[in-house]
């Protein structure tokens, strides 16, 4: 059920834009969420999520097919005429994307909260500890590419890579803005950061795929396009079916 806001500065401002939030979505039992007068994202007036929400349920054996559908299509958006080099995935998932770029050539690594996804890493025949089971705002990277496990804590650290990734993470967070710019850092000069996230534009109510408990701000294409780092240029963005993309590179 959607319902015009009608009460003065109850609200918080748009996270993506700092407009003024207006129309109020009840959609139980994802939560209530708020479209943007001025720029459309959508959004919860929640801030987190606990990391426990992220368990061995999370990641169920459900829609692969799709994951490799959409996976092969990050991969040619995210690499074209990109030599392949070192490669971070952050919130892997099923690792469908971190197979493809490791069969293309790519070193890859992953950051995730969810234990399934090293799991999935190992399904796939991807080396032990390529998915890191950790929270990417208290990871410290680097990592040290082609050492064994054992001897990491000696090796020579590195900590920025040709290729960044995050599908469907940025929803997941109150401040995308920030978490852009988290991503940004490690990225190497010529290096590329590719973001994926829905489509606030392509929401039809309660039954929308991605109305979602953990999903906090889903920003609208243009706050997107506004969230460019610093030291970044936009290369491309696009709108597929549900969702959007951007892919930058770094000056």
């Amino acid at each position: 059920m959607a319902t015009e806001e009608t009460t003065e500065n109850t609200l918080p401002s748009c996270r993506c834009c700092g407009g003024d939030l207006g129309l109020e979505h009840e959609l139980l039992p994802a939560g209530t969420f708020h479209t943007c007068r001025r720029c459309g994202s959508l959004q919860q007036l929640r801030t987190s999520i606990p990391d426990d929400r992220y368990n061995d349920e999370y990641l169920p054996d459900v829609d692969l097919e799709q994951h490799w559908i959409w996976s092969r299509r990050y991969l040619e958006w995210a690499t074209e005429e990109l030599a392949p080099g070192r490669a971070l995935e952050i919130a892997p998932g099923h690792c469908c994307l971190l197979k493809l770029l490791a069969d293309a050539g790519w070193k890859v690594h992953g950051v995730d909260l969810c234990p399934r996804s090293v799991e999935w890493a190992e399904k796939w025949g991807l080396p032990p500890g390529t998915v890191e089971l950790t929270d990417f705002f208290q990871w410290q990277p680097p990592i040290r590419w082609g050492v064994p496990l054992a001897e990491r804590d000696e090796a020579p650290v590195t900590q920025e890579y040709d290729l960044v990734v995050a599908t469907h993470f940025l929803e997941h967070f109150s401040d995308p803005r920030d978490v852009i710019a988290d991503l940004a850092q490690h990225v190497a000069p010529g290096g590329r950061l590719f973001v994926h996230t829905p489509n606030p534009f392509m929401f039809t109510g309660a039954g929308w795929v991605h109305v979602h408990d953990v999903h906090l701000t889903m920003p609208s294409p243009p706050a997107l396009m506004g969230m460019l780092p610093v030291g970044f240029a936009r290369l491309e963005a696009g709108q597929f079916s549900d969702d959007q993309w951007m892919l930058m590179e770094r000056q």
